[in-house]
């Protein structure tokens, strides 16, 4: 029988092929359909294998950017991850009437295995690597930025019922975010915990002037700069200007006020450790504020502002050369710079470790009251 009838007599007959016909067309739209989902499955899996890799060398700088209000700092994130998000974004644009849900699912559920697998997969080097801690830092702040408006984005490429529908990533910014702090707080965690373990060489800073102690306090000051420098340099070209000088300033400041407490306990104070705890104290007052600011840039960063052991560490280095009137006039009664950063208390321990027992060392301590 011909393929089309010639015949109306033939027409009957000709009603179960078209049928046939009608269904097979059906099963080719939904194999389509089905096989476009896969092929786009198949995408993400290699992007997701990119995201496993993380390279510290795979990173693009990002540039400030600004959507619908919502503002993205400058710093560097994985190519992988700006891949990622390339391919949500193309996916959903490609979303037809039929494949909308599959795909719309298939994007979430990508971004859902980026939060599930990437920082198990990467749990030692996320911890033993400060520069991968803010490359990952800086990716889940990325795409938490974009997931914002993402859905609004790609709306409009949508067909009609998605498009007359709220099609939202928002849920899943806080998790992206959450993951962000997390990651980079522990490792900020990790640094201060190796910073003091460091300071702890120093044996207090006991006896410090003497052939015993000073080389461990010379080596324990100068450990804890090599490390500051070290994250200065891994962190500055990575982290947002504004997140590199809090962790700075954070990790810095912790340091000092390990320094305070442990020169301003010390019960006896020698003229020679005086003037070794001046010495060594003194190259981390120079380093500091170089640390603090962030590399390819000539912005002054004001270290009293953002470090607020500062001007208290500041004040221990003038009482550790000062005389005993230097040190009264300056407390003033209560009403100078060293009584805004340390208790009567404190400074009279201090002045007692540095001056022997004399009625002018008394007459001093006297005057150290608030009024």
């Amino acid at each position: 029988m011909p393929s089309i009838p010639t015949l109306a007599a033939d027409l009957e007959d000709y009603k179960t092929t078209i049928s046939a016909t009608q269904q097979f067309e059906e099963s080719l739209r939904k194999l389509g359909s089905q096989t476009h989902c896969l092929a786009t499955k198949n995408i993400c899996s290699f992007v997701f294998y990119d995201l496993l890799i993380l390279r510290k060398s795979d990173t693009l700088p990002c540039y400030q950017e600004d959507l619908f209000g919502f503002q993205f700092p400058a710093c560097k994130i994985s190519k992988s991850t700006q891949d990622l998000l390339e391919l949500a974004e193309e996916t959903l644009r490609q979303a037809s009437s039929k494949g909308a849900a599959p795909l719309f699912c298939t994007v979430r559920n990508l971004f859902g295995m980026y939060v599930d697998i990437v920082p198990t997969y990467h749990k030692e080097t996320l911890r033993d690597l400060p520069q991968v801690t803010a490359l990952f830092h800086n990716n889940c702040m990325y795409l938490a930025h974009h997931l914002k408006t993402l859905g609004h984005r790609c709306r409009h490429t949508l067909p009609t019922p998605f498009r007359d529908s709220i099609i939202t990533f928002v849920d899943l910014v806080p998790t992206f975010t959450r993951m962000a702090a997390d990651v980079f707080l522990s490792q900020m965690r990790n640094q201060r915990d190796q910073l003091k373990e460091s300071l702890a060489m120093a044996r207090g800073f006991q006896d410090v002037s003497s052939d015993d102690v000073y080389p461990d306090a010379e080596k324990s000051v100068k450990q804890v700069l090599h490390q500051l420098n070290l994250l200065h340099t891994v962190w500055s070209d990575v982290l947002p200007s504004s997140t590199f000088i809090k962790a700075m300033a954070t990790l810095i400041g912790a340091v000092l006020q390990d320094v305070i407490e442990k020169v301003a306990s010390l019960e006896d104070i020698s003229a020679d450790d005086a003037r070794q705890l001046q010495d060594l104290l003194s190259k981390v007052k120079d380093k500091v504020p170089n640390l603090l600011r962030p590399k390819h840039t000539q912005d002054s960063v004001v270290t009293a502002v953002h470090i607020k052991e500062w001007t208290r560490f500041e004040e221990l280095l003038f009482i550790l050369e000062a005389s005993m009137k230097d040190i009264v006039e300056r407390w003033a009664d209560g009403k100078g710079p060293l009584a805004d950063v340390f208790e009567p208390l404190q400074v009279k321990g201090m002045i007692r470790a540095l001056f022997q027992n004399t009625e002018r060392r008394a007459d001093a301590l006297s005057h150290i009251r608030i009024t």
